[in-house]
């Protein structure tokens, strides 16, 4: 009888060891905090290496003003929205917006809220235009979609100014009907000056 109990024993011991492994790895892992997603001591948080954290509230909130005044006169008159477009233009460049073809449509920019950002480079040449049919032009940084919306975390340094880039949706109206969209990367310079903080438009054609 002794020799086939300890016989018996053997596996049986061998099965509890094993289960008391098993719960303590079970307990261990249980009690192990969860990772939060807080960077580590000396880590750059996520916003400084995407460029947002730069933009300061004022540049922001005048770039939203300048938006927000051409979106008031989309799907109204073609000449109303010309006019706040030209005074919404770089100074500098307004020559350029008055150089474009007689517009026959109104735009409205839905910018993507989290995508504005510094950009990498002053922005330069003529931009693109945007066609009755929806279609933008691709000779500018205005015109077309691009990788430059991604931005690095130092604003660039445009003429008396600095650059930022916000890639937005666009919304094309023949009277106040929409009859196409398209996607482009705005270009924005923001100066400050005696009147405060500005926000301007590169020169921006539409067709």
């Amino acid at each position: 009888m002794s020799v086939r109990g300890g016989r018996s024993a053997g596996p049986v011991a061998a099965r509890l060891a094993a289960a008391a492994v098993v719960l303590a790895v079970l307990v261990g892992c249980r009690d192990t905090p969860a990772a939060t997603g807080t960077a580590a001591p000396g880590s750059a948080p996520a916003a400084a290496v995407s460029g947002e954290a730069t933009i300061s509230d004022a540049d922001r909130a005048a770039i939203r003003a300048t938006v927000d005044a051409v979106n008031a006169t989309a799907g109204g008159p073609v000449a109303a929205q010309q006019a706040e477009l030209l005074a919404r233009t770089d100074p500098d460049r307004r020559g350029e917006v008055q150089r474009c073809p007689d517009a026959t449509t109104t735009v409205r920019f839905e910018p993507v809220d989290r995508g504005l950002r510094a950009a990498p480079g002053s922005p330069d040449g003529p931009d693109g235009s945007i066609g009755s049919d929806g279609s933008v032009g691709s000779n500018g940084s205005n015109g077309s979609t691009g990788s430059g919306g991604k931005g690095g975390s130092t604003p660039a340094t445009a003429p008396g100014g600095t650059a930022y880039r916000w890639p937005a949706l666009i919304r094309i109206y023949s009277g106040d009907r929409v009859v196409g969209t398209d996607l482009t990367t705005l270009q924005i310079i923001v100066r400050s000056g005696g009147t405060g903080v500005e926000a301007y438009l590169t020169p921006f054609c539409v067709n």
